[in-house]
This record gives structure tokens, C-alpha cells and sequence, in this order.
């Protein structure tokens, strides 16, 4: 288990393990920046889960810098932690079946 993984364990709540990974999202993207971190339902958790928003920038095989989305959807069941994560470009990221795909988590 990674030191991440055995923090997380030890979290009282899905707020906390979201504040964990909105605090190492942007550094772990370099040039990252938190649009939103909140809660979020999730199918078969009554309590919830957290969703994180990150924006960053990523360059191309072919050079040009393209502005990308990425979108961590978090949840726990005991003691078992799940996390679906998208990525992409931005434009993409925002489309309507992206959030779809986000809701579709089911932990339970």
C-alpha cells in the first residue's frame, strides 16, 4: 500500500480523502490549478463522494500546448477506496457525456 493509500485509510470522511487528492492533483500536473473540489453523489453511497477538477496544460507530439481537464470522481466503502478518473482536453472534458460517464460510478 503507498503512504497516500494508508493516509486515506485513515481519513474519517470522503471530504477528507478529496482534500487529499485536490492538495496533490496540481502539483503532481506541474503547472496545475484546482477549479473544484466538492461533494458529489455517487450511486450506492449514501454519505457521497468528492469529485476534483483540475486544470492543466499538456503539449502535443507535434508541439502545440493543449489546454486539458482532469477529473478525479473519489469514494469509500469501509475500508476499500475507489476513484474513477478522466482525462483529456479541456473542450472535450466538458461535454455532457463525460459527466454521464462521471455518474455512472456505482460503489456498493
Amino acid at each position: 500500500m503507498t503512504h497516500i493509500g494508508a493516509l486515506v485509510l485513515a481519513l474519517a470522511s470522503i471530504a477528507q480523502y478529496g482534500k487529499v487528492v485536490a492538495g496533490r492533483r496540481a502539483f503532481d500536473l506541474n503547472d496545475g490549478k484546482i477549479v473544484d473540489d466538492r461533494e458529489i453523489e455517487v450511486m450506492g453511497r449514501p454519505e457521497g463522494g468528492w469529485i476534483v477538477l483540475t486544470d492543466y496544460t499538456f503539449v502535443d507530439e507535434s508541439g502545440p500546448e493543449i489546454p486539458g481537464r482532469w477529473i478525479d470522481v473519489l469514494a469509500r466503502s469501509g475500508t476499500q477506496q475507489f476513484r474513477l478518473t478522466l482525462t483529456g482536453p479541456r473542450e472535450r472534458m466538458e461535454d455532457p457525456e463525460v459527466e454521464r460517464i462521471m455518474r455512472s460510478l456505482r460503489v456498493g
